[in-house]
């Protein structure tokens, strides 16, 4: 559907898609309706609101409309806008600002938008039988990928990461322990220290969950940031890589995933004072300074309310 809007008197230009979004009103009466006159309150009140922004911020796309079809349910639309001035209104800009007009163009994304939401339904139960499998394997991982998930995600918007590093963070650290399935059970439930040779084969569980995960299509660079968890900042991981040749997320969650376990309660030893956690972070050169330090800028009161908060898998 194709409109222009004008900031003044409404509708100017439509076309015959247009006509069918607007539901019963007949076209000839279409001409000087406002969007608060064509579709109900709230979307009328939404689309209203991104016209008047259009016009101020010109880098503004666009928005996103539920309206009643025609078929009776409701449907998704991405709507698209673009600043117009026709001939006459260029001229008169050149002297003095106009309201100017928008052009909107209505796009079904119903369709889309339902498969993507079964994709994303698909991905979430897969991930979570995933982690059931992991916690069968190692009791002691119970719990530990949901702390793992909270931290991480307060720790990235303490460091204001964007919204996808933010996400590949989320879902990394719900998938953080899958290669452990394939690490020598004994040594996940050994109670005792592990020896140089015993270490490195767990450390192999990042190798193990990124050949698992590579194919699964993430739209996020989860398994890239599972391949480098377990390497360290000072080139003593399984790869040797060092310092800025590991993934950034990785090194975000290899610190999160040393702290949750050092504070988490085990079956042959209880869980250390958060501050006593940070110290071994701080004095340990296997993690990046600059990460450890934002860590230790967040108050310990909110890192003990993400290591107990309540799941919220399924909002995720």
């Amino acid at each position: 559907g194709l409109v222009l809007f004008s900031a003044t008197d409404g509708v100017r230009i439509f076309n015959p898609e247009f006509a069918k979004i607007c539901g019963g009103i007949p076209q000839d009466e279409l001409a000087g309706k406002s969007p608060r006159d064509l579709f109900p309150q709230g979307a009328a009140d939404k689309l209203q609101a991104g016209i008047e922004r259009k016009i101020k911020e010109p880098s503004f796309d666009g928005v996103e409309l539920a309206l009643p079809g025609t078929d009776g349910k409701e449907h998704l639309y991405r709507v698209s806008l673009y600043v117009f001035l026709d001939r006459q209104e260029q001229d008169a800009a050149k002297e003095a600002p106009l309201p100017g007009s928008v052009v909107a163009i209505f796009k079904d994304i119903t369709r889309f938008r339902r498969q993507a939401q079964k994709a994303q339904e698909r991905q979430h139960h897969l991930m979570e039988a995933l982690v059931r499998a992991v916690e069968y394997v190692d009791p002691n991982l119970v719990g530990h990928t949901r702390k793992m998930r909270h931290v991480a995600e307060l720790l990235a918007r303490h460091m204001e990461l964007d919204n996808t590093a933010v996400l590949t963070l989320r879902m990394a650290s719900q998938l953080s322990q899958i290669g452990k399935i394939f690490v020598p059970h004994h040594l996940l439930r050994k109670s005792g220290k592990l020896t140089p040779e015993e270490q490195q084969a767990v450390l192999q569980s990042s190798e193990y969950a990124f050949r698992v995960l590579y194919g699964i299509n993430f739209g996020l660079p989860v398994p890239e940031a599972l391949h480098d968890m377990n390497e360290k900042f000072d080139g003593s991981g399984p790869r040797a890589l060092k310092g800025d040749q590991i993934n950034p997320h990785a090194r975000l969650l290899a610190v999160v995933n040393a702290f949750c376990s050092m504070v988490s309660d085990r079956a042959y030893r209880q869980g250390m004072p958060i501050s006593q956690a940070l110290d071994i972070l701080s004095s340990s050169p296997a993690f990046d300074p600059a990460i450890v330090l934002a860590l230790r800028e967040i108050p310990a009161e909110d890192l003990r309310a993400a290591l107990a908060g309540e799941d919220d898998s399924s909002q995720a």
